[in-house]
């Protein structure tokens, strides 16, 4: 009985032995705790990290590290369990965009021992998300075309501008921009449409490529109306300056220029024709046209001519209504015709006469050639021409009771300049297609603020009367702003003088552009903080010709405009207009990841998470066949329509795929 009771006493200890905690028994015997294995570490947030083991050998707790990537570790916390959430703070912050490295080490506390621990840890990346956009301004610039305008958000590699007409569910994507601009002009598409007198909403998100993220939107959206179709434009009649036939083959027509004309067009017939023939088209910035003969449009000597001209708008396809008499004009006699011969008369008998000395040959004279002129003798002559043209200007300015303009050097240069460019386009703008004001500009001189420009004319008081005998142009020649003057005299290698006057209100005047990095430097200005540009008053400099500056850990976006240390715009801007000194502030934002050249960019290029389309769209508008060639006077139905291709700026002509998503997702 005793063996048995003794047996079942045995039993019970055993049992008991093996229902008692492992980690009591281990710490009892205070041995040293294991290696922590089979670590993890996965963000749960863009402030917190997760991390999880599994348990040690004779471990009663574990103690959690952690550092920054290249850092010296931190004790986190102590913990009895197998897990862990590190959540930011300021004494263990995790700072978004940057690497942190986790490890684990056990403690057995009855030996007061520490295991080995995983001295290369796990690596995290903590993404940096971006923020909520905040959209300050939607507007309707027309009825094709909304504006809309945001605050940059934190993070931001990228926006994406949604729309919706107001009703629907689904917001549609119209396009992405680079984190670099805060603004998007929506014009109205085949693919993304907008209706006249019609209600939209717009919402932008912000997405950081470097992590694949996405900031949150604003649902409910920002509404704008958009106007209703304005009434078509309609261009005026186009007056005449002066119709001259220059030689028995040539002819210029000169006109003033009218309202809502994209195009002018240039007829004429021969005096007593039924029928108006089209010889030309030229733009709306072309007031000029020299008719040369040809074979599909002849001209006569001693005839007579009419001529008139239309003015056309491309939008509205409207004409303008024209002179349907015309202006006459009659070519000069042909010089090298053959004379009539006339009659001889019959020889009357004469007497012989008595023969005289023979008389001593004289030498035939040897013809003289007329030398070339040299470039020096070119120049003075047009120095000459100019000169003239600013006294009889001047005479006509004391007429009407003004001062007289001052000669000026460089606006001369500038003028000289514009002279020879007309040979090449005869236009208010240059062959490039810049604003006149840039010849100015080029030469040193401000606030340019008129120009007069004239062809066919060989002596100054024909241009000067010419100028005079049009409103417009007699309106640059009166003006009270002008103080300065410049003229241009080029005749080109068809013999057409070219004539240009440009007017200024003061063009020694300067404006100071002092362009600050703001904390950084100019690498390709010697690394200076800060420099100064004296430029013409009233030049723009667009941000693009500015240097880039650099900041270590920083990326660049753009430029802020200060006058006199006021901010004057809370976006970065695309360029300075010089009325006035002023500063271009650079603008940083702390993302190490986003380079330059990336911010320069006009797009970028994402593998969007959650959706996936091609930007181009489809907005070729149709074109018209220009049959316009011939009318009637007594037929007032004429065609109306031109050669015109039009597409809309920044719009492609590649297939668009829509993409939607809903607030409801």
């Amino acid at each position: 009985m005793k063996k048995t009771r003794k047996y079942l006493l045995c039993l019970l200890t055993l049992a008991l032995m093996l229902f008692l905690p492992a980690t009591a028994a281990q710490a009892a015997s205070g041995q040293q705790p294991g290696y922590v294995s089979s670590i993890t570490a996965k963000v749960s947030g863009s402030n917190k990290v997760t991390v999880t083991w599994k348990k040690a050998k004779n471990a009663t707790s574990y103690r959690v590290y952690y550092k920054q990537a290249g850092g010296k570790w931190k004790t986190l916390a102590n913990v009895k369990g197998t897990k862990y959430t590190h959540t930011s703070s300021r004494k263990y912050p995790l700072t978004e965009g940057k690497k942190y490295v986790y490890t684990v080490r056990a403690y057995n506390r009855y030996g007061r021992k520490w295991g080995s621990y995983d001295r290369n840890g796990k690596t995290v990346t903590i993404p940096a998300i971006p923020g909520k956009v905040n959209v300050t301004k939607v507007k309707a610039n027309s009825y094709q075309e909304v504006q809309v305008n945001w605050s940059k958000a934190k993070n931001a590699t990228s926006y994406h501008v949604y729309y919706k007409e107001a009703g629907a569910r689904n917001w549609r994507k119209i396009d992405s921009v680079s984190g670099r601009y805060t603004s998007f002009k929506h014009r109205s598409s085949k693919s993304f449409p907008l209706k006249p007198g019609k209600k939209y909403v717009y919402t932008v998100k912000a997405y950081n490529g470097n992590f694949n993220k996405w900031g949150s939107y604003n649902t409910k959206g920002w509404s704008v109306s958009v106007p209703k179709k304005p009434a078509a434009k309609v261009p005026g009649t186009v007056k005449l300056c002066y119709v001259s036939a220059t030689t028995d083959s040539e002819v210029i027509i000169d006109w003033e220029g009218v309202e809502n004309a994209t195009s002018y067009c240039i007829y004429y017939k021969e005096s007593g024709a039924k029928n108006w023939v089209k010889i030309a088209t030229v733009g709306s910035n072309t007031q000029f046209y020299i008719h040369e003969s040809s074979s599909a449009y002849p001209l006569k000597a001693s005839c007579k001519y009419l001529y008139t001209i239309r003015a056309y708008n491309s939008a509205s396809k409207k004409w303008g209504g024209y002179n349907t008499k015309g202006w006459s004009v009659t070519t000069p006699e042909d010089p090298d015709a053959t004379p009539t011969p006339q009659p001889t008369k019959k020889p009357q008998p004469t007497e012989t006469p008595k023969p005289s000395p023979k008389p001593t040959s004289t030498p035939k004279p040897t013809p003289t050639v007329t030398p070339t002129p040299s470039p020096e003798e070119i120049a003075a002559n047009a120095e000459k021409m100019a000169k003239e043209v600013i006294r009889l200007t001047n005479i006509e300015r004391r007429k009407n009771g003004k001062a007289d303009l001052k000669y000026h050097a460089k606006l001369q240069q500038a003028a000289m300049t514009r002279a020879k460019e007309l040979e090449i386009k005869y236009a208010h703008e240059r062959p490039d297609g810049s604003d006149i004001g840039t010849a100015a500009y080029e030469a040193g001189v401000g606030n340019p603020c008129g120009e007069n420009i004239g062809a066919g004319f060989t002596k100054p008081e024909a241009v000067v009367k010419a100028w005079m005998d049009s409103p417009g142009h007699a309106a640059s020649i009166l003006d009270d702003r002008a103080t300065h003057i410049g003229v241009g005299y080029y005749k080109g290698k068809n013999g057409t003088g070219y004539w240009v006057q440009d007017f200024s209100s003061g063009p020694d005047e300067k404006c100071t552009l002092t362009v600050d990095a703001n904390g950084g430097t100019f690498p390709s200005k010697g690394g200076v903080e800060k420099f100064e540009m004296n430029v013409p008053k009233g030049m723009s400099i667009e941000v693009k010709d500015l240097p880039v500056p650099a900041k270590e850990g920083f990326a660049f976006g753009g430029y802020l405009p200060f006058y006199k240390g006021i901010q004057a715009s809370k976006v970065p801007v695309d360029g300075f207009c010089m009325n006035q000194s002023q500063t271009a502030k650079a603008v940083w934002s702390e993302n190490s990841k986003v380079t330059s050249s990336f911010l320069y960019s006009q797009s970028v290029g994402i593998d969007d998470v959650d959706e996936t389309f091609s930007d181009g769209a489809d907005n070729c508008n149709d074109t018209t066949s220009s049959t316009d060639n011939v009318f009637s006077n007594e037929n007032e139905n004429v065609h109306d329509d031109v050669d015109v291709t039009t597409i809309e700026p920044g719009n492609s002509i590649d297939d668009t795929v829509e993409v939607e998503f809903s607030d409801y997702e």
